[in-house]
């Protein structure tokens, strides 16, 4: 199975090209590789320019490059595309299972998960949460012990690692907006949806298959507000135009309700509280958004119905569009 991934120069501070197999990112890659994956990873021509070295050391440690240019107007020119990713790797690995993850992810699979990788058809994806941790000691664990302790929880609000054919990826890159790019928010949530509109069903992987190490950095939250107003609007339009299946049409008929401009006293005093929260603190986005955010996490994300259902009584209280 190849692994999709855009690997960075530097990650947790430790340049991959002078880290001579020792670093965090290069401990993540062995993992991979026993897994039985083959990474592939995805970087920018800008990237690669701006760290000469970068490309070989890559292919030293067993990953093939490939080229994918950033998103149009505003975007980090060292992110890549995700729906150009999609579409270039499904050309590139026709007939194989491609998986979609993180760069800082520890794999480590055992023979339920190889045998539910070995199952997966056309018309099916596998997505999974991480587990993270607070340093690299459960790395060396089987699987059998990190389930004995049972200490660490799903991080729930976003998917890690994402599988389909490549000719499933590649129908469900219609329904993706060019705005979601790797590295920033919502193309984890959003692509599982396409998946959904491209006819495919999900199955999970457990989470203690994949394990992350907790860190500070996160990416600006404009990127959150910029791509979820451009993208969820996007791929509305797009699931309405192909006359999408079940799933994706529950998540667009929730959409429209949420976005509709009459909406319960209730909602109206709940979003002005969250509008006065986003301005003081610089944001700029529609007072729906968060409601939106919730609504593909609870369609999306193991046990998602469990994390808010705001949105329920939102998508209930709303008259269709």
């Amino acid at each position: 199975m190849r692994c999709l991934v855009s690997i960075p120069p530097l990650l947790r501070g430790e340049i991959f090209a002078d880290s001579f197999g020792t670093s965090l990112q290069h401990r993540l890659i062995r993992s991979w590789l026993d897994a039985g994956l083959k990474p592939v990873s995805i970087n920018t021509s800008k990237e690669l320019n701006d760290h000469p070295r970068h490309a070989a050391c890559l292919k030293e440690a067993g990953v093939d490059v490939v080229i994918v240019e950033p998103s149009a107007g505003n975007y980090p020119p060292y992110l890549p595309n995700v729906r150009a990713s999609i579409v270039k790797v499904a050309s590139l690995y026709p007939g194989e299972v491609i998986a979609i993850i993180n760069a800082d992810i520890h794999i480590l699979f055992d023979d339920r998960a190889c045998q539910a990788i070995r199952n997966l058809d056309k018309a099916s994806f596998l997505v999974a949460h991480r587990l993270d941790v607070a340093d690299d000691s459960m790395f060396s664990q089987t699987i059998a012990q990190r389930l004995s302790k049972g200490s660490n929880s799903p991080f729930i609000p976003g998917i890690d690692f994402i599988a389909a054919h490549s000719e499933t990826f590649k129908a469900a890159s219609h329904f993706l907006s060019p705005d979601l790019t790797l590295g920033l928010p919502w193309w984890d949530l959003l692509l599982p949806i396409a998946l959904y509109a491209a006819g495919a069903t999900r199955t999970f992987l457990e989470s203690v298959y994949f394990l992350h190490i907790k860190h500070e950095e996160r990416w600006d939250p404009v990127w959150l507000d910029q791509i979820g107003t451009v993208a969820t609007r996007y791929l509305d339009d797009q699931i309405k135009g192909y006359k999408s299946p079940a799933a994706a049409y529950v998540w667009s008929l929730a959409y429209q309700a949420l976005v509709s401009p009459i909406q319960s006293p209730r909602i109206y005093k709940s979003r002005i509280l969250s509008k006065i929260g986003l301005i003081s603190a610089g944001r700029r986005c529609p007072a729906y958004l968060l409601d939106v955010l919730r609504m593909t996490e609870a369609m999306v994300c193991q046990n998602g119905w469990e994390q808010d259902e705001r949105w329920i009584s939102a998508w209930v209280s709303a008259p269709l569009l």
